[in-house]
Parts: C-alpha cells; structure tokens; sequence
C-alpha cells in the first residue's frame, strides 16, 4: 500500500499563512458562542476553511503554471486563517440537550450539520471565482498588488461570516426552532444547518421523550428524513 503524501508545509518567509497553527484559531477568537470555552460544547470554525486555500483544493481549478503565480502572490500578502476576522465560535449538538450549556448558541448555525463536504465545497468554489481567478489574471499583467489579495480574502470572509449568522437566524433562530421542532416539521432544520444550498431535511423529535445518556441522545438528533 502507498504511503499518503504529507502536506509540503509553505516556506517560513511567506507572508500569507494558510496553514492553521495549534492554538492560534482559538485565541483569536472573539465572536459567535463565546460563552463558554468548553469543547464538548462548541469549536471555533474557520469562516474560510483551512482545506479551501490548500493547494489539494486550488490545483483542482488551476494550472500548475497559474497555481505557482499564486504562490507567488501568497509570499507577499500579509494574510492568516487564524485572524480574528476569519474565524467564528461554533455551538455543537450537545448545547440543545444539556443543560450545563450556557446560553448564547441561539441564531448561530451547528458546527455539526453540513459543514462537510456542502460549506466547504461552496467556499472553495467562491475561492475560485472571487480570488484565485481574478489573482492570476492581475499577477500575469503585473497589475497585482498585494493588498488586493489580501482584501480579497478578508472580503470571503465577511460574505461567510455574514452567511453564517444569517442562516442561524432563519425561522425566528435555533432556538426557536429547536423548541417548536414538532409544530414545524418543514423548516425547524433550515438555521442549524451550515449548507449554503438548499439544507437536508431533517426529521423532528421529541427530544424531552428521549431516554438514555446525552451521548445516547445525541445519536438521534438530525436524522434525515
């Protein structure tokens, strides 16, 4: 069996990080569900994902030759996937069953429901129209200015972010269609669901009839229809 092929890490002189850093995410973040620093009940999220800049992901809609007048770019652009701006704390499924969770999780989407591959692969895609596209073009006349780049990115970031809380707050928010799931069985699922298309439904449950443990429980949450 072939070995996987590591990741070749980016040079230490470029300017534009891209590779997340252990805890780097996590402190910089200041917004979405932070009530509580606790994992089981919430992960910071990357509003663009970390395998959306990979070059796994870009060489899929660009040319060897164009991939590396983008790195040409990225060494001079002053851009991280851990700033503040490009990343949002994220509620988990254990918030709707226990209680020990503290508020705040309301009108945020859950970290949980089609992040993968639905978010991803539609960030990914805006990638491609809205920066690496428009990049390459500007880098081979010479007309690229790195600070263009870089408002690129931070410009993906405000169109996720604002997606994100967005769908957290269709139907009245989370909590409102956690609480009344039963009465509207058609579009409880829409604000949980991070799926910039069209959602999966999702069956609703009696959650206050569920018996067992939370971990138990959970496992019967969001189950398609």
């Amino acid at each position: 069996m072939a070995k996987k092929k590591k990741h070749k890490p980016d040079p230490e002189s470029w300017k534009f990080k891209r590779g997340r850093t252990q805890r780097g995410h996590i402190d910089s973040c200041a917004s979405g569900y932070t009530q509580t620093a606790k994992n089981r009940f919430r992960q910071v999220h990357h509003v663009v994902p970390v395998s959306s800049c990979s070059d796994a992901t870009i060489s899929k809609y660009v040319t060897a030759a164009k991939l590396k007048l983008l790195h040409n770019c990225m060494a001079e652009t002053d851009w991280k996937i851990d700033a503040a701006k490009n990343v949002i704390s994220l509620p988990l499924k254990p918030v709707y069953l226990d209680k020990r969770a503290p508020a705040g999780w309301d009108k945020l989407p859950c970290h949980q429901v089609e992040h993968n591959p639905a978010y991803t692969d539609a960030v990914s895609d805006y990638l491609k129209d809205n920066v690496w596209n428009k990049v390459q073009k500007q880098a081979k006349s010479c007309e690229l200015d790195p600070e263009d780049l870089k408002k690129k990115m931070e410009d993906a970031s405000d169109h996720w972010r604002d997606f994100l809380t967005d769908r957290g707050k269709e139907h009245g928010g989370t909590k409102k269609c956690w609480d009344k799931q039963m009465s509207m069985p058609d579009t409880w699922y829409i604000p949980f669901s991070m799926n910039p298309g069209t959602p999966t439904p999702r069956a609703p449950v009696k959650w206050d009839d569920l018996s067992g443990s939370i971990k138990e429980k959970l496992k019967q949450l969001f189950q398609l229809h």
